[in-house]
């Protein structure tokens, strides 16, 4: 019997089907690398994004700290004011110089009556800071 050999097909193994399920279980093992692999990478990816929103976030905090910041946003709002301040200032003249040339109130009774009876409005402030301010006067403070 030393010259018989037996193959697969004469013991009666499916070598084919043997060979295949091993290759199947060396793909399932490929995959779950692949799948572990993405996995790492994504946690990676999305570590990286918080650092670098940490960075971001440190820096406006920093930013907030910094008196140049503060500074030329007083400034911005003192420029803004001081215009709204001016448009005040403008319609109290204006309110100012028609009483004294419709109504012959003198410049200190005009004054009185301003301070008693004038109300201030902000008309209009859409074209920032630009501003219109309205200063307005019942009609029926004075007697005629």
């Amino acid at each position: 019997m030393a010259g018989v050999a037996f193959t697969g097909l004469a013991s009666g193994l499916d070598t084919d089907s043997i060979i295949q399920s091993l290759l199947a279980v060396d793909g399932i093992s490929k995959t779950r690398l692949q799948t572990s692999q993405q996995a790492a990478t994504a946690r990676q990816q999305a570590i990286n994004d918080v650092e670098s929103r940490m960075k971001t976030l440190r820096t406006a905090a920093q930013d907030l700290g910094s008196s140049l910041l503060w500074t030329q946003m007083l400034t911005a709002q003192m420029e803004a004011e001081g215009q709204r301040t001016a448009a005040l200032g403008r319609a109290l003249l204006e309110l100012h110089g028609w009483l004294t040339a419709t109504r012959g109130l003198g410049p200190e009774e005009a004054y009185v009556v301003m301070s008693v009876a004038a109300e201030l409005r902000m008309s209009e402030i859409v074209d920032a800071p630009n501003a219109l301010v309205s200063a307005a006067l019942p009609l029926d403070v004075f007697e005629d």
